[in-house]
């Protein structure tokens, strides 16, 4: 299992997104990402979109595809995460990737609703398949998983988040719960109080209100209110 964070400086909304300063100490947006990764135990691997100036810009597929088999590995299972999420769950990271095996299905990710969670697991050869068979459909190439989405599942709730960092406005929002809760900025899980990110207790919102600390117990989210917004 190898997870990619998908990143590139190009964005014609919030150029530059992924290295936006964040937060008191003025992290790079892509730093909260990576602290989150890493805390899964797996290995953990940045592609910048810009290295591969020979495919058009608008072949994300193409470019990602070519990162990976370019990487210094070539897993069986991918998980694919993106640099305009840092306000990204680490356990909801690790839970996808367990649904993912224990499903045995070819792909499996995190539906629309969670935006600024996003978290999608393949496998090497439905990615090689998805290339292949979208060679000659551009709509199916802007984005990296199009083609595998009509293959396998999605996992859904029922509130819409807007977590990202797609637009400069995104950004101050961002900046503003990591000043307000030093969990948040610190990458610490989750949002919930339940076993599972998927989930939530009865009595309690499903991601926003609580943090699971590193000794097992919970903690109040202090940016409850500004991630309220969000929704």
């Amino acid at each position: 299992i190898q997870i990619y964070i998908q990143a590139r400086l190009g964005s014609t909304r919030c150029p530059s997104k992924t290295i936006a300063p964040i937060g008191v100490f003025h992290r790079p947006m892509i730093d909260y990402v990576k602290t989150a990764a890493r805390r899964t135990g797996f290995p953990v691997e940045v592609l910048w979109d810009y290295i591969w100036p020979d495919i058009p810009s608008g072949d994300v597929l193409g470019r990602f595809y070519r990162a990976v088999r370019t990487s210094h590995t070539l897993p069986t299972t991918i998980v694919r995460l993106t640099s305009d999420c840092p306000l990204l769950d680490h356990g909801l990271v690790s839970d996808v990737i367990y649904a993912y095996l224990t499903a045995r299905v070819p792909y499996l990710g995190t539906g629309r609703e969670y935006d600024g969670l996003d978290v999608e697991v393949f496998s090497s050869l439905l990615l090689t398949l998805a290339y292949d068979r979208s060679r000659d459909i551009p709509e199916e190439r802007e984005h990296v998983t199009p083609w595998m989405r009509t293959q396998a599942y999605e996992l859904h709730m029922p509130e819409k988040l807007d977590w990202s960092g797609d637009t400069p406005e995104d950004l101050v929002g961002i900046d503003h719960v990591m000043r307000a809760c030093n969990l948040c900025a610190n990458g610490i899980p989750r949002h919930t109080n339940a076993r599972s990110s998927i989930s939530g207790a009865e009595g309690r919102h499903r991601i926003w209100d609580l943090h699971q600390v590193p000794d097992g117990g919970l903690a109040e989210c202090t940016a409850y209110d500004l991630l309220k917004t969000r929704i």
